[in-house]
């Protein structure tokens, strides 16, 4: 039993120690932190690059593969940049679902032929997709080959000196680029960028356009939330003041286009984004040519978090996956003075802290569950976890705190009070959880392939779920959804006025009806009193326009509807919902009216 205590009490003392460490690197990150915002925002006010028209030309890449359901949002949104000459380049990594379909349809492409210059590695293009209207708009079908080869892909098709890294699943800013691009502007030197990555659940966002953002509904969500703010605010800029940031988000982040061929472009690993910013470092650093990697906090774009526990246990599992074979395929840079700052500072943090860091803290769970149970459990270890658990709201409170005092993107007392709150509860069951996740892939990261993860996505848009609803019934129902109605305009629908009831037999063409109606003359709506007489629809137009108004409750026979096209109950929920809807959806029901015919 002595032996027990002193290990217990030994491992107290390492854990105290590396605590401490740990704690005093946290303060000293948000103090750079702070101050490196706070310059940052007052070069913001005065500087006039936004508005001057020297830029650079940059190719955006949109690797994607099964984005059926955001690739729409995300092409529209980066279409409506503020930045004067740029191209898209979306490039399908052998996609399962209707990703191509969708882009080829929605923005009337065509196959055209083009003389590639493979500069990079990648496996083989299928096609090459553009359009007469959109001319810097680009699709590039590849055969399958992860997210790296879907990028290298896209370096090879790219005509431009600068690119951008977007994931599918992201919404930009409108002046994003013009932001992020100042660096390269600023500095001959600059061979990446990273931009900050946001949080889209809760949002209400509409072509692409982020109209409003609040808090989601969820707290998975939420504390997810605080953990961007501090990855991006407290983390990030404390180390792109060093020079020293080792990962541009492969959401969002600007290259320069020389320097990622010089060294080979993406690796095909799981982290492809960190490898291949420790491999710019390592390179320039070991050639001694000046660069610099920097982190712009204001060009933003959003993205879709996991709402459920399967999807962010995959997603985190994958990261520290990915953050373990960069740290271990870059290790000669750690503690190497050569490398400077890299080497002695943000290599050991990031070793020590963010890849080591899960083990010991399990070790540590271990250790005090072995101390309660033989009642040796001693005031160190008390100590230990009650150090870790204020810092770690320190570290979160901080980040709230700095994005409030910075950018402001969730007003109101009442979110900022619901941030704070849940930072001092996310270190219990939830912080548990993902060092949990963390620990378990030290078990599984050499057999883990470099595929796309499975992260279920959600269209930002409730108009394009009804969309994709409608698309999937005329699909799976081709012979009796064969036609679209005929196209009304806005101001038709807007004009249209609900009739208080409508019997079933509507498909017989007549109305009973002893109440107020309003007859269908010229789609005008005219106020009648049928006296009980029959009031004919004479047309099919008229039938599916005098359908429009009735009282939403009856546009419909559910049970009908749903046994006609045997709809999963997930998706007659969704139609109900729709249909309950402002008039904003009934377009949506007019088609299916039409096509019920």
């Amino acid at each position: 039993m002595e032996i027990v205590t002193n290990l217990i009490n030994g491992f107290s003392l390492f854990m105290f120690t590396y605590f401490f460490i740990v704690s005093a690197f946290y303060i000293f990150l948000i103090f750079i932190s702070f101050n490196n915002l706070r310059g940052f925002l007052q070069v913001i006010k005065n500087d006039i690059t936004v508005t001057s028209d020297y830029t650079k030309p940059i190719s955006l890449i949109v690797p994607a593969y099964n984005e059926s359901e955001t690739i729409i949002d995300n092409i529209e949104s980066l279409l409506n940049l503020n930045y004067p000459q740029f191209e898209i380049i979306v490039v399908n990594d052998g996609s399962k679902d209707s990703t191509v379909e969708k882009v080829i349809s929605h923005f009337n492409l065509r196959k055209v032929d083009i003389d590639l210059n493979y500069q990079v590695p990648c496996q083989k293009i299928r096609g090459v997709y553009s359009s007469f209207k959109i001319s810097n708009l680009i699709l590039v079908d590849k055969e399958n080959g992860g997210k790296a080869d879907a990028l290298n892909a896209g370096i090879n098709v790219s005509r431009y000196p600068l690119f951008c890294g977007i994931d599918a699943d992201c919404v930009v800013e409108k002046d994003a680029l013009l932001k992020i691009v100042k660096p390269f502007l600023k500095h001959d030197e600059t061979i990446a960028v990273g931009g900050i990555v946001r949080i889209a659940n809760g949002c209400t966002i509409e072509n692409g356009k982020v109209l409003r953002s609040e808090l989601p509904r969820k707290l998975i969500e939420k504390f997810q939330i605080i953990e961007y703010f501090r990855a991006f605010l407290t983390s990030r800029v404390g180390w792109e003041k060093l020079n020293a940031l080792l990962i541009i988000s492969g959401a969002f982040g600007l290259f320069k286009k020389a320097a990622v061929i010089k060294v080979g472009g993406y690796h095909k690993t799981i982290g492809e984004d960190m490898e291949l910013t420790l491999r710019l470092h390592e390179y320039h650093r070991k050639n001694k040519i000046p660069y610099k990697v920097n982190f712009t906090s204001d060009s933003v774009c959003w993205t879709q978090a996991p709402d459920s526990i399967k999807g962010l246990r995959s997603q985190r599992t994958r990261w520290h996956i990915g953050l373990i074979d960069s740290l271990l395929s870059h290790k000669k840079m750690l503690l190497n003075p050569k490398y400077g700052t890299v080497g002695m500072l943000s290599m050991p943090y990031f070793f020590f802290v963010e890849m080591l860091g899960p083990v010991i803290e399990i070790v540590g769970y271990a250790i005090m569950v072995i101390a309660l149970i033989g009642g040796i459990l001693s005031k160190y270890v008390i100590l230990i976890f009650l150090m870790a658990y204020l810092y770690g709201i320190l570290f979160s409170i901080s980040a709230i705190l700095f994005e409030q005092y910075s950018y402001k993107r969730y007003t109101g007392v009442r979110s900022v009070t619901s941030l704070l709150i849940n930072s001092l509860f996310e270190q219990f069951v939830y912080r548990q959880m993902t060092v949990w996740w963390r620990f378990k892939a030290f078990f599984i990261f050499r057999k883990a392939n470099n595929h796309w993860g499975e992260i279920k996505r959600n269209s930002f848009s409730e108009k394009r779920n009804e969309h994709n609803l409608y698309e999937k019934i005329k699909l799976n129902s081709p012979d009796t959804i064969s036609r679209i109605a005929g196209d009304f305009s806005k101001e038709e629908l807007k004009h249209v006025e609900w009739l208080n009831r409508l019997k079933q037999d509507i498909p017989n063409g007549t109305i009973e009806e002893n109440e107020e109606f309003y007859y269908i003359s010229d789609y005008n709506f005219k106020s009648i009193d049928s006296n009980g007489e029959d009031l004919k629809v004479e047309t099919e137009k008229d039938f599916f326009l005098f359908a429009l108004q009735m009282e939403k409750n009856s546009i419909l026979m559910y049970s009908e509807f749903k046994n006609h096209f045997q709809m999963e109950s997930n998706e007659y929920k969704l139609f109900n919902k729709i249909i309950n809807e402002e008039r904003s959806h009934m377009y949506f029901i007019l088609k299916v009216l039409h096509d019920l015919k």
